[in-house]
């Protein structure tokens, strides 16, 4: 949330939201080029193929982002405490 008050383009790349993690990718498995150039011994660390997978859903709850669940949680928690704030702010400012 803060990077979109900061200066500049704000960028969030398909996963990002839920918090989907890069998935490893055999060399027999990569097709970007810029992995096959490196060579097999380094193409991990060149690969793009790892950010490109689909997403990881499956059938559990939260579709198997344990991760969305908490996100929900603390989006609530924070606009709560934020009408607390401004419920303080205006009782106060009337005194």
């Amino acid at each position: 949330m803060i990077t979109l008050l900061l200066p500049g383009v704000a960028v969030t790349y398909n996963g990002d939201e839920i918090g989907m993690e890069d998935t490893w990718i055999s060399w027999e498995d990569t097709k970007d080029p810029q992995g096959c150039n490196a060579g097999k011994d380094v193409y991990e660390k060149a690969s793009r193929d790892p950010a490109r997978t689909p997403f990881q859903w499956d059938n559990t709850t939260s579709a198997g982002t344990g991760l969305l669940k908490q996100l929900l949680k603390s989006l609530i928690y924070q606009l709560n405490w934020t009408k607390t704030q401004f419920k303080l702010i205006i009782i106060c400012s009337n005194n």
